[in-house]
């Protein structure tokens, strides 16, 4: 697999997509949401850091990532969006915009006004949301790429450019925000963020523009074999579709194979026949008691049911996750059909 991060925090929650973070929270309003989007990141604000950061695990020597940004930067400042660091969390270079003259400027390392290695063809206006794609390659020492593409259109293209600023010749955490106290009352929001690697045969590559829509349950699937807990909702379908998650009501079961699947509500109308680049099952649960349990998400496509490798529980409740690139069921790209015809749920072991 070859996408790294999908996440819209559409669950309402920051901490959705993992990551650890400095002042950052979610937002609903100034400005309004993306569409078929109701929630975003927002970086900062009252004049304090903001910025969110991703491990993936392993180095990278290319990235492509995709967000969408809404920039809402006072005075005349020039704040970081994007930042590359290499496997010992080490900045490698950012991505900034200036509220003086509204360009993009690409930086090895992470000081603004050091080592400048390009400046965007033209400049990019505030106050409304922007699809942003970086291309981050690291190819030697000395030489690498960096392109930034907004709305489409590529502004920053720099080649055989050094854009390593530590010996490491690799990325692998992504941060957005700025982890530096700015001036005035700055922030920067964020919505729709995917990440892919260059492996592999899909998502491999320039992702294009997109968003990430929120799926919950809303009816019974084809298994319903778990207990209700917490406050009864009448169905167990019911206790699981609350957005942000909670642990107010929620499914339990302390045998090992009880499996609980649920309908899902379709493709909203606003993203019908654009492409379905990956579906990720997020789930939200924890232990009842000390005693070891996880939890294996699980997916029903067609006639075929995929159980995915158990994520363990603790006494806290925690966010576990699984992504599935391609239909199971066939083996091919999704469509729209199958997802609307999707089941989602967990097994428990």
């Amino acid at each position: 697999m070859t996408r790294l991060l999908t996440c819209g925090w559409e669950t309402g929650d920051v901490n959705e997509s993992g990551g650890f973070a400095g002042s950052t929270a979610i937002a609903t309003t100034g400005p309004t949401p993306r569409a078929p989007g109701a929630y975003y990141l927002r970086c900062g604000s009252g004049g304090v850091t903001g910025y969110r950061t991703w491990n993936f695990g392993t180095p990278k020597t290319e990235l492509w990532v995709r967000f969408a940004c809404y920039l809402n930067i006072s005075g005349t400042n020039e704040m970081s969006v994007v930042w590359f660091n290499d496997s010992a969390n080490g900045g490698q270079g950012m991505v900034t915009w200036s509220m003086a003259d509204y360009y993009m400027r690409v930086y090895r390392g992470t000081s603004i006004g050091t080592n400048l290695l390009a400046i965007s063809s033209i400049p990019v206006p505030m106050t409304a949301w922007h699809t942003f794609e970086v291309r981050w390659q690291i190819s030697s020492a000395t030489i690498g790429i960096v392109e930034v593409w907004v709305d489409g259109n590529r502004l920053i293209n720099a080649t055989n450019v050094d854009n390593t600023n530590t010996a490491n010749l690799n990325v692998q955490y992504l941060q957005v925000g700025f982890s530096f106290t700015p001036p005035g009352s700055p922030n920067i929001n964020f919505d729709d963020l995917a990440v892919n690697d260059t492996l592999g045969t899909i998502n491999n590559a320039q992702i294009g523009d997109g968003r990430v829509a929120l799926l919950v349950p809303n009816g019974p699937g084809s298994n319903t074999n778990m207990t209700r807990g917490g406050t009864d909702s009448g169905a167990n379908w019911s206790q699981v579709d609350e957005v942000p998650m909670s642990m107010t009501d929620y499914v339990q079961s302390a045998t090992p194979g009880a499996r609980d699947t649920y309908a899902l509500q379709n493709i909203p109308a606003y993203v019908t026949g654009w492409a379905i680049n990956a579906v990720e099952i997020v789930g939200y649960g924890q232990l009842s008691d000390s005693l070891a349990g996880s939890l294996a998400p699980t997916l029903v496509s067609g006639a075929t049911t995929s159980e995915s490798a158990a994520a363990a529980m603790t006494t806290s409740p925690t966010y576990f996750r699984q992504q599935y690139e391609t239909d199971p069921n066939t083996g091919a790209a999704w469509t729209a059909a199958a997802l609307n015809a999707l089941e989602a749920g967990t097994t428990a072991r």
